[in-house]
């Protein structure tokens, strides 16, 4: 509950006071990034320079900024290379790619000095009116949506929500490409806490508004920046981001030793289920992304391996939607739910790789969605496996691989109740079946790079393994320094050094929301959703008047129904089928309601009736024990006057003592 908490609280504004978060970024350094990604895509570039050499592009940027020529002193403390400066190999590698441009005309050099030539300055001109454009595009963009939400807001603070959005954009990647860079070229893992939270920064940016609606504006602006980007912003994203990963890896590694397919080629990578589902999850909303990265680590002979337990995961997650739609068919209200992630559920992968897929009309039933994912008629564990050894992942048992023995189950067992522990304390344990394939992975990890392990196809164990996961819990039981884990963003953004083709800023921006879905936020294809659940919308709309003018009747509430209809109409179209069932739910708790309240109210009368004739009962029993007494007393008084009255008659005296001689007489 605190990590969803956690998680919810980067989507909310503060109610804080209002303060000025100044940017902790150099401008130059944040136009030497976003150029550097369009200058290693730009022809006139790129056919200079090589495709694995990352500073030459810094340092034309560099020349083409200034006017005149450079030493190689004057070009290091400019205010695009200064930071990268730092380092002692920046030296080193500048001199001779500078030598290297002047030699095919690049760039010119004259005793010492360096000054681009009017072709190259032409081009650089070019690249940095591309990366303005893109900017005022990308962000006129979000003013246009923050100002639809809040047409309130002055100039002033639009610009200032202008430049918050900016700021939060490139301090997230600056740090995140540094923290990626790092892993690459310094073997330096990844903390939890490296990684700066996207949205996490977001939030904190919102501080610099003032009132509670502009930050919340602000909020849904920007989320919808970074969720749902136009084309432009996409573009934006992509530069900024793959930008600095590029400069960081520049300054860290400006030889590209540690950035060459041969290197690639001879490491090996456990994949985690994460990893492997939105591969699996055809037409899911990241499928083309982990389609795309696949294809970049088949193309460069990468060997991928995941472990039968982690396969079981994401089989799970498969026998899941299976189950909704057995349970609930397609276009119930429970599916619809489940869908839209709504009433407590986690968005499943199949389910949104069904929607999307048949709204696009790729499929029909959900049974011809799966036969297309497993190309088989049979659903079960083991066509789904074949369907992951097809797209060139090998699925090992490590009791299988060569050189196990039955003391590794110890060591497993040992990382396992670690990883428990560390995981209870992050509030990350999920279950025992969890920290077990974890365990298995550790494990063979270490064993591969010590020698003890053969992976299959590898006659000697490589010494660079690694596991591609959203989670970093395996460096946290390590035990030594080298990285375990490598962050799926990571590894595409480095597989995709490799290769001279555009990255897609499209495919860019779902590999960056994956860590997000991992933690649990969902991503929902409005225009697709609407296609599928269209006919649940409608009868939505047709079932509202009804179910409005029932609950209107039954409340016998003032209400004016013009209220209730705009309300409706305020409600995304997907939500509208929850609002008529809310409706419903609402008016039987009100009809429950007013029968328990007539049901009361009768218990209530008859009780008090009850009262009343008990009462009267009472009284009855009362005047008859009255009477009887009356009665007695009057029987008394009658007799009594009777004996009186004998006891005053002579004739009675003497009658009595007639009878009393002869009692005696007879006692004789």
């Amino acid at each position: 509950m605190q990590r969803l908490l956690k998680i919810v609280d980067h989507f909310l504004c503060s109610r804080k006071l209002f303060v000025t978060a100044q940017p902790a970024f150099d401008e130059a350094e944040t136009q030497a990034a976003a150029s550097l990604f369009l200058f290693r895509h730009t022809q006139a570039i790129a056919a200079t320079e090589p495709i694995d050499r990352l500073l030459g592009p810094i340092l034309l940027h560099a020349l083409s900024s200034v006017p005149g020529p450079h030493t190689l002193d004057a070009l290091l403390a400019s205010a695009s290379i200064a930071p990268l400066a730092r380092m002692p190999s920046i030296r080193a590698a500048a001199e001779p790619c500078l030598r290297r441009m002047a030699a095919d005309g690049t760039i010119t050099e004259s005793q010492g000095s360096y000054a681009a030539t009017a072709r190259t300055r032409e081009s650089a001109n070019a690249v940095t009116q591309a990366r303005r454009l893109q900017e005022e595009q990308a962000l006129g963009q979000f003013v246009v949506d923050l100002m639809t939400d809040c047409p309130s807001l002055s100039s002033q603070e639009c610009e200032l929500a202008r430049q918050a959005v900016k700021d939060a954009v490139v301090a997230s990647f600056k740090a995140r490409g540094l923290s990626m860079a790092n892993t690459i070229v310094a073997e330096q893992s990844i903390a939890p806490d490296d990684l700066t939270d996207l949205f996490g920064e977001i939030s904190r940016q919102a501080d610099r508004l003032k009132g509670f609606d502009a930050r919340a504006c602000f909020i849904e602006a920007a989320h919808k920046f970074i969720v749902e980007p136009n084309e432009p912003q996409r573009k934006y994203l992509a530069s900024i981001s793959q930008g600095y990963f590029l400069y960081h890896l520049a300054g860290l590694d400006p030889e590209c030793s540690k950035v060459r397919k041969d290197l690639f080629s001879t490491t090996c990578w456990f994949v985690d289920s994460s990893v492997l589902l939105p591969l699996l999850a055809r037409g899911c909303h990241n499928h083309l992304y982990a389609f795309d990265l696949f294809a970049k680590l088949r193309e460069h002979k990468a060997p991928l391996f995941t472990t039968d337990k982690l396969l079981s995961e994401a089989w799970r997650h498969l026998e899941w939607a299976i189950d909704l739609v057995r349970r609930s068919p397609v276009g119930s209200p429970e599916f619809l739910a489940a869908a839209v992630v709504r009433e407590g559920y986690k968005q499943n992968l199949f389910v949104d790789g069904y929607v999307r897929s048949a709204a696009a009309g790729e499929v029909g039933t959900f049974g011809d969605y799966l036969g297309g994912l497993l190309d088989a008629h049979e659903i079960d564990k083991e066509h789904f496996l074949q369907s992951v050894t097809n797209l060139g992942v090998d699925v090992l048992h490590p009791s299988d691989i060569p050189g196990f023995t039955q003391e590794h189950w110890g060591e497993m067992e040992e990382i396992k109740q670690e990883l428990g522990r560390k995981r209870m304390e992050r509030g990350t344990y999920r279950g025992e079946f969890q920290t077990e394939s974890e365990a298995e992975v550790l494990v063979c990890i270490h064993k591969t790079r010590d020698g003890t392990f053969t992976l299959p196809g590898h006659a000697h164990s490589p010494k660079r393994v690694y596991f591609v996961s959203q989670s970093r819990a395996l460096d946290m039981v390590s035990g030594g320094p080298d990285v375990v884990t490598w962050i799926p963003e990571a590894l595409y953004r480095y597989v995709s050094t490799l290769s001279a083709a555009d990255i897609d800023p499209a495919l860019l921006q779902q590999c960056m929301l994956h860590e997000y879905f991992y933690a649990g936020v969902s991503f929902v294809d409005k225009a697709a959703y609407l296609r599928f659940f269209g006919p649940s919308v409608r009868q939505a709309r047709l079932a509202y008047s009804e179910e409005r003018d029932r609950y209107l009747n039954e409340t016998e509430r003032a209400y004016n129904s013009k209220d209730w209809d705009a309300a409706f109409e305020r409600t995304p179209d997907l939500e509208k089928p929850f609002f008529v069932t809310q409706m419903g739910w609402e008016l039987a708790r009100t009809i429950e309601k007013k029968a328990a309240r007539v049901t009361s109210e009768a218990e209530a009368k008859a009780g008090r009736a009850e009262a009343k004739a008990s009462e009267a009962m009472r009284a009855a029993e009362d005047a008859r024990l009255e009477a009887d007494a009356a009665r007695k007393a009057k029987i008394t008084a009658e007799q009594e006057t009777r004996r009186l009255r004998n006891a005053n008659d002579p004739r009675q005296v003497r009658k009595l003592q007639r009878q009393a001689k002869k009692r005696k007489r007879k006692k004789r």
